[in-house]
């Protein structure tokens, strides 16, 4: 298979090309592999602490099939209801 842009080196304005499924299940889910977005799978509220200034938010109402363009280290278990979150890297 060709990657056609594989000599190139990735930016912030690059499309994404790994994905890490969130697990908050049981615990706050920890980046493995800090993502470009987060995609929400299902509606609802969406708790993060964000990278560069390590503060907790709380995205209020996120539509289903919504890609966030945020820079995030963990997502929070409490508080957190949207499902089928998908960080993309």
């Amino acid at each position: 298979m060709v990657d056609r842009l594989g000599a190139y080196a990735a930016s912030a304005e690059s499309s994404a090309d790994g994905a890490e499924t969130v697990d908050i299940s049981a615990t706050d889910h920890t980046f493995t592999t800090i993502p470009r977005g987060i995609w929400v799978g299902g509606a609802g509220n969406l708790v993060l602490i964000m990278l560069r200034t390590g503060t907790t938010h709380t995205f209020s109402a996120v539509p289903a099939g919504t890609l966030l363009p945020f820079r995030a280290t963990k997502v929070v278990r409490t508080g957190t209801t949207a499902t089928l979150l998908v960080g993309v890297s």
